[in-house]
């Protein structure tokens, strides 16, 4: 738990290098074996992935909290809840999906503009959305490590002022080498972002419970990439095209502030009394 923050940042490196080869891949199949081989070979892939953690994977059952067999699934999402840290961790990560995911339906339109008649478009929105990922897989080792030294909260907070402060003016590009800029920096601040609420989100739970704490995590994940594309579209069409991404650096500013202000110290969680045994009711 102490190194929290470089195991996340080491997890992000395998999500950012699936992230950019993937895509490739699937085109690649695609157009060499039709749309079909891509599912053939995602679902070998996947099943490969269960058989790795199947064989390879172990857990210390020392380690695990005895839970009482009939406790409800919804009283532990309260349970955690009720823990200020967690939930502030959970809103963090719903604003920072929110704003990241924002972009996506608008990134492949701000192109064309950008470009105009040069053409290139799908080519040129690849490289600006692969250069981000690229910059995330690499900073998430870096800044995660600067987590498990400096504290998962000031890097958490630093790295989505820095994002706020770098979406902004892709409001303002007119070129798509500045848009590309842009988007690697922020791609670089996202590093720090993303595994430092996971390791805060570990750091504020107790031990045993990190399967529920994550899967409450994924879960919002979720709900912020469903909603996403369309605050992104209403903005769009609402304000401008460009808007988004001041929209965008405006809630980043905003995960700046909660996380500076809000977050207890990691490893500090509010107290909270131990649940009661659960009995059944006949």
């Amino acid at each position: 738990r102490e190194r929290m923050g470089y195991a996340m940042g080491m997890l992000q490196v395998g999500l950012g290098a699936g992230l950019a080869v993937g895509p490739m891949l699937g085109g690649a199949l695609a157009d060499a074996y039709g749309y079909a081989s891509a599912f053939y070979v995602t679902s070998v892939m996947l099943a490969l992935a269960g058989l790795v953690v199947l064989v390879w994977v172990h857990e210390d059952a020392e380690s695990l909290q005895p839970r009482a067999s009939g406790e409800r699934f919804f009283s532990i999402w309260r349970r955690l809840l009720t823990q200020r840290g967690v939930s502030i961790g959970y809103l963090l990560r719903f604003l920072s999906q929110l704003g990241r995911m924002m972009v996506v339906p608008v990134a492949p339109l701000f192109v064309e503009m950008l470009a105009g008649d040069a053409g290139g478009v799908n080519s040129y929105t690849g490289l600006v959305i692969g250069g981000a990922s690229a910059a995330t897989t690499v900073s998430s080792i870096l800044l995660g490590r600067l987590g498990d030294r400096l504290g998962y909260r000031k890097v958490a907070a630093a790295s989505a002022l820095m994002a706020g402060l770098l979406y902004i003016p892709q409001t303002f590009v007119s070129e798509v080498w500045q848009l590309l800029l842009l988007s690697v920096f922020v791609g670089a601040a996202m590093g720090g972002v993303i595994p430092t609420i996971s390791a805060l989100l570990a750091s504020y739970s107790g031990g045993g419970e990190e399967g529920s704490v994550y899967g409450l995590d994924n879960a919002i994940r979720a709900a912020a990439r469903t909603v996403a594309p369309m605050v992104g579209s209403w903005v769009m069409l609402g304000i401008g095209l460009r808007a988004t991404f001041s929209v965008t650096g405006a809630l980043f500013l905003l995960c700046a502030l909660i996380a500076q202000a809000a977050l207890p110290a990691a490893g500090k969680p509010a107290k909270v009394p131990p649940p009661a045994p659960y009995t059944r009711n006949w």
